[in-house]
């Protein structure tokens, strides 16, 4: 996985603009800063919203807003995500802006080095970070990624081969794993990174 950079921060600029990207799984909601760095990738207004009623409702910063943008601040992001719904890109190079635990940040680290088309298991993710026994919190840290898809939380998988859990839905999950096959030959669903 290349991506331009990763900045890493406390707390999210004051203002973030959303865009309704259209894809073949529904409509992905994402948030931008200013500057084009990509902050969340939601499946669903659903889960949108609730995002927006807790960044809102901060009791520090009174002056927060996430505001509708006509286009992506970005349009690398629009373009890129396009491309990898046609089964034209295995590789994002989008700036992200992540705020999360340590722990968190270097899961979501782990999860950009599993390769397009490849699939590893909670447990191999686990030992590749260097924290064995925290299957379960990695569970927890894959589940709370801000940016699926460019992040690919999709490509973990449960020791046993089966799909496990995932934030969009087990059937979204399922077409992303297959979209990425689709262009590879004789994979290994098991491959360890």
């Amino acid at each position: 996985m290349t991506l331009t950079n990763i900045i890493i921060t406390k707390s999210y600029p004051d203002t973030l603009f959303s865009y309704t990207h259209k894809t073949p799984i529904g409509d992905l909601i994402s948030l931008e800063s200013s500057d084009g760095s990509l902050t969340h990738l939601f499946f669903n207004s659903t889960f949108f919203e609730l995002f927006k009623a807790d960044y809102l409702n901060d009791n520090i910063n009174k002056h927060k807003n996430i505001l509708p943008s006509p286009q992506c601040i970005n349009p690398n992001l629009t373009n890129q995500l396009h491309k990898y719904f046609a089964g034209d890109l295995s590789n994002f190079s989008i700036r992200l802006m992540l705020k999360g635990t340590n722990f968190q940040l270097k899961v979501w680290h782990g999860l950009l080095k599993i390769n397009y088309g490849t699939t590893c298991s909670y447990l191999d993710l686990a030992a590749y970070i260097d924290h064995p026994k925290a299957v379960r919190a990695l569970g927890s840290a894959n589940g709370a990624n801000p940016i699926p898809i460019i992040i690919p939380c999709h490509r973990v998988i449960k020791h046993n081969g089966k799909l496990g859990g995932y934030g969009g839905g087990l059937e979204i999950k399922q077409f992303l794993l297959d979209l990425e096959k689709h262009d590879l030959k004789n994979i290994n669903i098991n491959i360890k990174i």
